[in-house]
């Protein structure tokens, strides 16, 4: 199934900020939803860490068959920029 994705984020300063990351979709036999809230810290130019919690969830609801699944953790996180 395809997702439809967002992707929002604010900067509080030049060092902190917040991302909400996500994609999902609803069907009438079933749905996906995988989401990201995290934080955002730049420690310099080149490397920005993240630390947040992510939502992944879905299944199939229909006549045959019945199965969800939900995974629910946090995450943490680096990129560096060359």
């Amino acid at each position: 199934m395809p997702l439809i994705g967002i992707e929002l984020g604010y900067d509080f300063n030049d060092k902190f900020g917040i991302l909400l990351k996500g994609e999902g979709l609803w069907s009438p036999f079933g749905r996906a939803e995988d989401f990201l809230l995290s934080t955002r810290y730049n420690v310099n130019d080149q490397v920005t860490m993240y630390l947040g919690y992510r939502f992944l969830e879905g299944g199939s609801d229909i006549d045959e068959l019945l199965t969800f699944a939900s995974f629910h953790y946090l995450t943490l996180g680096a990129q560096v920029r060359l």
